[in-house]
């Protein structure tokens, strides 16, 4: 990318973040802790830093759950039901559904920036670098209710493994080796894709 896109992307996720910190203090949300609410932040800095490997190592994380949850607020919104069961935990109101929307296409706007770029193996360590900060700044800061609604990042909870008592204490190895690694070698795959699609033309 050159400095120009570089730069309008560092402006946009500026605004989507501040559009986070106002929805959040206007609507007595104060869910800052969850991924969505944050990463815009990350994405300033790492587009300021010009660091694509950083940005993908954002991506690694929660590319795949940003894009499932818009999907989930698309199907509740048109069909009136969610896949899977999922319970959104919020009112399904214009106030919150519209800007909601907006903040989780955060991580689907940066791919689509930098899926020219090749994944190197350095995303992985700021992939790992963020869970390790996510979990740290949770488990320091939030103290667990047994509810869904400080379950920030379900990191004190899954309801697929229920039955496992030490799931928090392996939250970030587990995260890393079902979400990031295969979320990296879809990008890798992605990019692979885009290197053959460019031959050919």
């Amino acid at each position: 990318m050159n400095l120009l896109s570089y730069t309008k992307l560092t402006i946009l996720f500026s605004l989507m973040q501040i559009f986070v910190i106002v929805r959040n203090v206007t609507l007595d949300f104060f869910s800052f802790f969850w991924y969505c609410d944050f990463i815009p932040g990350l994405l300033v800095i790492a587009f300021l830093a010009r660091n694509t490997q950083a940005i993908k190592g954002i991506l690694n994380v929660g590319l795949f759950a940003q894009i499932g949850y818009v999907i989930v607020i698309l199907s509740n919104l048109f069909f009136g039901k969610t896949p899977f069961g999922f319970v959104i935990d919020f009112p399904f109101t214009a106030e919150y559904v519209i800007p909601t929307l907006i903040i989780h296409l955060s991580a689907l706007i940066a791919f689509l920036a930098v899926y020219k770029e090749k994944p190197k193996k350095e995303a992985l360590y700021y992939s790992l670098a963020l869970l390790v900060g996510i979990f740290a700044l949770v488990v320091s800061f939030v103290q667990p209710d047994g509810t869904e609604l400080h379950n920030y990042n379900f990191i004190f909870s899954l309801n697929l493994l229920a039955g496992f008592p030490y799931y928090s204490y392996f939250w970030v190895p587990l995260v890393f080796i079902f979400i990031v690694l295969p979320t990296h070698l879809f990008q890798c795959l992605i990019y692979k894709l885009h290197l053959k699609r460019s031959k050919v033309i």
